[in-house]
């Protein structure tokens, strides 16, 4: 049960009388919360700026309900947690120069905005923890207030319609080499995981379901030592093929969409690596290991998988029909996963089109091309995946 401590202030609006260069007010008369929540507050009622190490205010009805610029005073900072404060507005820059801070938690607000990208230079960081909030709207309609709401609410019912609405992950959050701990789950978070997450190898709690993330895994991400039962992607837009490490048991990826599907057979196999769940050598029935959780594909790539056996040479196909008006279908195959692209170009070599450039796992392929927007002529079909280059003409006949 949530139980929230309410603590009674005066209505008068009073500015407190700190100390210039000693002290700072944040959320009016520091005296009136428990006396638990900060090594720093001084008979002013204001926080000491070199005495204060530690703030937690967790389950107590603050005023005013946001984080003030002036927290970046308070330079010896080690802990703040502020869960469960209906919380609003944004995430302060001046929050990132506490470069002291080790713990933050700011889970359960409803607070929008970017994460700071100054985020990444608090390098001692170990537990970053923001989930159940907004982070990610930028902007927000100005007849929403907060208050009572679910978390369930999407971005685009509370942006105005502006472009860019939507936040992404910093990309250089791998700065972050000391985090344990990072709970980015239930915002609405936009973007590609940042590409080098497998540089955070300290990471063990990693939780980003229930956001708008997209695009392909990074295959770094195997190099980081989780631990599976908090490690949630579930909710998310990322599109198969998904990295091995993710995938728990091998299984036999019939219908070729990267995921394990109810009926695909498997091995059955224990946590420690051998067949069966314990010492008697009996597995336990059930795919076990998918970390992937339910993702929206919706938007991946339209390409069609043409079979179900695995190639063992890469192999780019006649187009067909050749020649063709105005399109024709490209079929190629990988024997490995890996980086696949397929190029349009004119018979001088100018590159008109890019029709794929995705990471595909082994397996046979057919995607389409339209050139209705080109002249009758000569045109090439160039096929590069690993170090496999193979180039295929075509005559559009109008």
């Amino acid at each position: 049960m949530r139980i929230i401590l309410s603590i009674l202030f005066l209505s008068v609006c009073y500015s407190l009388d700190c100390i210039e260069g000693e002290e700072v007010e944040l959320w009016g008369d520091c005296k009136n919360y428990p006396s638990y929540h900060s090594d720093g507050c001084m008979s002013s009622g204001c926080y000491s700026i070199q005495a204060t190490t530690q703030i937690d205010l967790s389950f107590i009805d603050i005023s005013p309900r946001q984080i003030p610029l002036a927290i970046g005073n308070l330079i010896n900072l080690t802990q703040l947690r502020m869960e469960f404060n209906e919380l609003t507005g944004v995430i302060p820059d001046t929050l990132t120069t506490l470069t002291n801070l080790t713990n933050l938690n700011l889970n359960y607000n409803y607070l929008t905005g970017d994460i700071p990208e100054n985020i990444v230079n608090m390098t001692n960081l170990t537990s970053l923890s923001l989930t159940h909030n907004q982070v990610g709207c930028k902007t927000i309609n100005p007849d929403w207030g907060g208050g009572d709401w679910n978390w369930e609410i999407s971005c685009l019912e509370l942006c105005d319609g502006a472009n860019g609405c939507i936040g992404k992950i910093p990309e250089s959050i791998d700065n972050l080499e000391n985090l344990s701990y990072l709970y980015l789950g239930s915002n609405q978070l936009s973007g590609e995981m940042p590409a080098n997450i497998g540089n955070m190898t300290n990471l063990t709690y990693f939780q980003i379901y229930k956001n708008q993330l997209s695009g392909y895994i990074p295959e770094s991400i195997c190099q980081i030592n989780f631990i599976f039962e908090y490690f949630y992607l579930f909710q998310n837009q990322f599109c198969p093929p998904y990295p091995e490490c993710l995938s728990g048991e091998q299984f036999n990826d019939i219908n070729g969409n990267g995921i394990w599907d109810t009926d695909e057979p498997f091995e059955d196999f224990g946590s420690d690596g051998l067949e069966g769940t314990n010492d008697s050598g009996e597995g336990n029935g059930e795919y076990d290991g998918n970390y992937i959780g339910e993702q929206d594909t919706s938007n991946c790539s339209s390409m069609s998988i043409t079979d179900n056996l695995i190639p063992t040479i890469h192999n780019l196909s006649n187009p067909y029909p050749n020649p063709f008006n105005p399109a024709t279908t490209i079929s190629f195959s990988i024997p490995e996963f890996g980086l696949t692209t397929i190029t349009a170009y004119d018979i001088t070599g100018r590159q008109l089109e890019t029709l794929t450039n995705e990471v595909l796992t082994m397996g046979s392929y057919a995607i389409n091309w339209n050139a209705s927007d080109y002249p009758s002529g000569v045109y090439l079909i160039r096929m590069v995946s690993d170090e496999f280059t193979q180039t295929q003409k075509v005559v559009l006949v109008k």
